[in-house]
């Protein structure tokens, strides 16, 4: 029955699927690369990822803000001004950004301010701060 064209059509079908298969294994990334050790992790993100200058890192708030992220997915921080708040919310979306687009994982991201302007002088150029100090 091997002989059978109905056998040789699903043989070759199979072997389509197992060279599809292949080929999505090979595409995706390294498990040993940061970008995936760090897609659940935002505070090793910003421990490893961003040069520091000497004595500066995370505050302890900071690093349990950025850990709660993965899992909570929705945080709320409130506290005075120059606390910190704006750089944890920019490492934030540049550690989203990074991991989702280093696993090949489609993604938005999408900020929010009471006012446009808060975007516009505080958010934004937070980002691109941080972003300028990424390895």
């Amino acid at each position: 029955m091997t002989g059978h064209p109905a056998t040789a059509d699903l043989q070759e079908r199979l072997e389509r699927l197992r060279h599809l298969r292949e080929l999505k294994l090979r595409a995706l990334p390294d498990p040993s690369s940061a970008a995936v050790r760090w897609l659940h992790d935002p505070a090793a993100f910003a421990e490893e990822a961003i040069t520091w200058p000497a004595g500066h890192g995370l505050t302890v708030y900071q690093a349990e803000i950025l850990r709660q992220l993965p899992i909570r997915r929705r945080l709320a921080v409130r506290g005075p001004h120059g606390l910190g708040k704006t750089a944890v919310n920019a490492i934030a979306v540049l550690w989203f950004a990074f991991t989702r687009d280093a696993a090949g994982i489609d993604w938005k991201a999408a900020t929010t301010a009471g006012a446009w302007r808060q975007l516009e002088h505080y958010m934004w150029p937070e980002i691109h701060k941080w972003a300028r100090r990424l390895r």
